[in-house]
């Protein structure tokens, strides 16, 4: 996971007089007792192609969370980071309802993550250090919660995340539960680190080779450094592994 920094220019989709009345409607809705399923929700708005494409160039094409590279195994999915319709504390805790859902269509609160972060983990977790302070509709203050899950848009991670080798390591509260709840170890993202950490120590073994041997000039050389530079650049599949290496963390 790295830091991602957000366009500030609004998808058009998400300002559109349909949005004003989508957000309307379901605050009429809870101020009048009603319930909100998923069904309240318009997935062709805050789903659109103009928000779903600035959310990937903003996130050098990779999933906010895991940092695989998106539509490549499956469709890129609109996340919520406060879940809409609604939230758990944890896996088998009470469920809250309704959700965020004032924030469904908030530029804010989306990001583009891959299928098995937003469906299998993520879901619609949103644990808080307090679970008391949790706001349960739009005239709640958002400022009284403590995620205890890594917003990359908002935050940087590097405070709370660290690798070793392939492994995430939380080194905060908020660092182990994001683990946790977006699924950063699951086995095949194991996997697919493993094999880019490998290669990238095996580059790093060359350019030491070349280097003691006084071969900085070469074709060789040119090329192994810009491999190893563009394997740490926010464009990458797991930079935020591989930029550790700069730090001696593994």
């Amino acid at each position: 996971m790295i830091k991602l920094e957000k366009n500030s220019k609004v998808p058009v989709t998400l300002t559109s007089e349909r949005v004003t009345g989508e957000l309307d409607r379901l605050e009429r809705t809870v101020v009048g007792g009603g319930d909100i399923t998923y069904r309240d929700f318009k997935s062709e708005l805050y789903g659109a192609e103009d928000v779903r494409t600035t959310l990937k160039t903003d996130q050098h094409g990779k999933c906010a969370y895991c940092e695989s590279r998106l539509d490549v195994s499956s469709p890129t999915h609109v996340e919520h980071f406060r879940p809409k319709t609604y939230s758990q504390q944890g896996k088998e805790r009470i469920i809250h309802r309704p959700g965020y859902y004032w924030l469904a269509y908030d530029w804010n609160n989306l990001l583009a993550a891959c299928t098995v972060c937003n469906q299998q983990y993520k879901k619609n977790y949103f644990p808080l250090t307090d679970d008391l302070q949790r706001a349960d509709w739009h005239r709640k203050d958002l400022s009284s919660e403590n995620p205890l899950l890594i917003n990359p848009y908002t935050e940087d991670p590097d405070t709370h995340l660290i690798f070793r080798r392939e492994i995430a390591v939380g080194l905060t509260p908020k660092g182990r539960t994001s683990v946790e709840y977006y699924g950063l170890n699951r086995k095949a993202l194991l996997k697919e680190r493993q094999e880019k950490y490998e290669f990238y120590k095996t580059l790093q073994a060359v350019l030491q080779t070349l280097e003691a041997s006084q071969k900085q000039d070469t074709e060789t050389y040119r090329k192994t450094s810009d491999l190893l530079e563009k394997m740490t650049s926010h464009e990458a599949c797991y930079s935020g592994m591989l930029c550790y290496q700069g730090n001696e963390l593994f």
